[in-house]
């Protein structure tokens, strides 16, 4: 039996719209280049004694996150998934002297340490 012209039409007319349609869904909050940012990562350099403390403050302005946070990529002291926008927190950085921040949502943010503060921003 063969089929009407117009089938091969529908079928790929229906093809076209659930493309467009699912590519339109994305939970990406409106920023498709958030795939292509760079992770932030920074040393903040060597910190004393037992009075020492970092500070992280996410500046972002997204009400999500899924970051993690961790100080010193060898000995793991701290690391967090969720941040929230102006969260402060204070980490005891007595043996640590670097943190990374991965996953691709965190724009900015700033480190405070006894020796200074940083700022990253993508």
């Amino acid at each position: 039996m063969r089929k009407p012209k117009y089938y091969t039409g529908l079928i790929t007319l229906s093809l076209l719209v659930l493309f467009l349609v699912s590519g339109c869904t994305g939970t990406n909050n409106n920023n498709p280049d958030i795939t292509k940012k760079k992770s932030l990562q920074a040393e903040i350099g060597e910190l004393g004694d037992s009075g020492t403390y970092l500070r992280v403050i996410n500046r972002n302005d997204y009400d999500w996150h899924n970051v993690k946070i961790t100080v010193n990529d060898y000995y793991s002291c701290w690391s967090r998934d969720i941040l929230k926008p102006e969260e402060v927190i204070s980490v005891n950085a007595v043996t640590c002297n670097q943190f990374v921040i991965n996953q691709n949502v965190v724009y900015s943010l700033t480190v405070v340490a006894d020796e200074g503060q940083t700022d990253f921003t993508r």
